[in-house]
């Protein structure tokens, strides 16, 4: 079930996002604040509370802190673009030259126009990803989260030892696919799941999802 459901939320977020289809709809990349908060300030479903999800900081944070707006944000900083090539940006310590550069602290901006509760979580744990989101969802006002995990591309040593699926364990739920991760295939001579060791980094995501234990760091 998407995460929108589970938590009864709408989505809206910066094109280029993924997964996209967890998110009701995309905007521009720079209107992940502005259109979303527009549209909720005429629009607004029973139950439901609005979750932005984006790049970095920009103007729209402002305007929502200003007009007392009621939202989470959810910001992605992996300290790289990694949507459009991995170029340098203002919030990863270098410029496009490879110069050493001043980083931008993106809590101190936030916390700068107002917003008094910003939180720094690993997306990799998912127990805390989905109580921060939670507990976030249910305050009246604007709450910032930070998810801060470096580009597994950019910096080798978020790598850790590759995982692997004990098949005697494995009961085929699926469970562990919601991850979304490409390193989790399907085993071509039934429905259990393997791990392809050429694309598993060890983030151990999968693990966490998995209430049998068959998945499992893999033994050198």
């Amino acid at each position: 079930m998407p995460l929108g459901q589970r938590l009864r939320t709408i989505e809206r977020g910066e094109a280029g996002l993924s997964p996209e289809a967890d998110r009701t709809s995309r905007v521009t990349i720079g209107h992940a604040e502005g259109m979303p908060l527009a549209f909720a300030n005429i629009y607004s479903e029973p139950g439901y509370d609005y979750v932005i999800v984006k790049y970095q900081t920009s103007d729209g944070l402002v305007e929502a802190v200003y007009n007392h707006r009621k939202a989470t944000i959810v910001i992605l900083d992996n300290s790289i673009t990694a949507m459009t090539g991995h170029q340098e940006n203002p919030a990863s310590g270098k410029n496009l030259s490879g110069q050493e550069a001043p980083k931008v602290d993106i809590e101190a901006i936030c916390r700068a126009v107002g917003v008094e509760r910003v939180k720094v979580i690993n997306p990799l744990n998912l127990e805390e990803t989905l109580s921060t989101l939670k507990e976030e969802l249910a305050f009246d006002g604007i709450s910032v989260i930070i998810t801060r995990y470096p580009c597994i591309i950019a910096d080798r040593s978020v790598w850790h030892q590759p995982l692997e699926v004990k098949t005697e364990i494995c009961d085929s739920c699926g469970v562990c696919f919601k991850v979304a991760c490409p390193g989790l295939e399907k085993d071509p001579d039934g429905d259990k799941t393997r791990i392809n060791p050429l694309l598993c980094i060890g983030c151990q995501a999968c693990l966490q999802t998995c209430k049998q234990g068959a998945i499992q760091i893999k033994e050198q």
